[in-house]
């Protein structure tokens, strides 16, 4: 999952799922090494490739932490949860300003990254998760097919037999005129869209 993939990107050790967290999204961990948490919000700008200048924090900077807790995208409503589990800091994104001012009544320093800062890297894991499965057809680069579909640029990856006829249809008209699954390359993803997983800008979408 993407908790576990960030957890992995910041070195995180001992990853384990959030007591008390029923959604089992959330995960905690441990650092090798203790550090302050302004030296960590410098190790996340760094394993992210995100700029701190986009990054929040509430907290004490010079405090040294170790347990940490996480939770991609916006997952300030389980701040309690990381608090009870004992965490040192909780990383997440979307973090407002009564959230912010509850985790300093609470003593939790809190990093927030961004909603996009948490999750982007959901591309490049389910890529490299993919690129394990034999029956993914692959096209000229790779496990990730690009097409134009309706002027959004949308990476298709195309399961089983589904990229060959793509293929087989994408010399056609591309008007999409929705007649028939074989009429043309847009038409075909329009009714073959359950079988494809699109990965749009930096969001997913899976389909069937």
């Amino acid at each position: 999952g993407n908790n576990d993939y960030l957890g992995r990107i910041l070195g995180i050790e001992d990853i384990g799922a959030l007591p008390g967290d029923n959604t089992c999204i959330c995960r905690m961990g441990s650092l090798s090494r203790p550090m302050t948490c302004a030296a960590f919000a410098e190790h996340a700008s760094l394993a992210l490739g995100i700029e701190k200048q986009f990054f929040n924090f509430v907290g004490i900077p010079d405090e040294v932490v170790s347990k940490i807790g996480w939770c991609t995208g916006s997952g300030a409503e389980f701040l309690d949860l990381v608090v009870a589990a004992g965490c040192d800091l909780f990383l997440t994104g979307d973090v407002k300003y009564h959230m912010a001012q509850h985790a300093r009544d609470l003593g939790m320093n809190v990093l927030d990254c961004g909603h996009f800062g948490t999750e982007y890297i959901f591309c490049e894991n389910m890529a490299m998760l993919l690129d394990k499965i034999p029956n993914i057809q692959r096209g000229s680069g790779g496990v990730i097919c690009l097409y134009e579909l309706k002027s959004i640029r949308a990476d298709i990856i195309f399961l089983g037999d589904d990229y060959e006829r793509y293929e087989q249809n994408k010399e056609k008209s591309d008007t999409g005129c929705g007649d028939s699954a074989d009429c043309c390359s847009c038409c075909y993803i329009q009714h073959h869209i359950h079988r494809c997983i699109l990965l749009i800008y930096n969001y997913c979408f899976i389909f069937g």
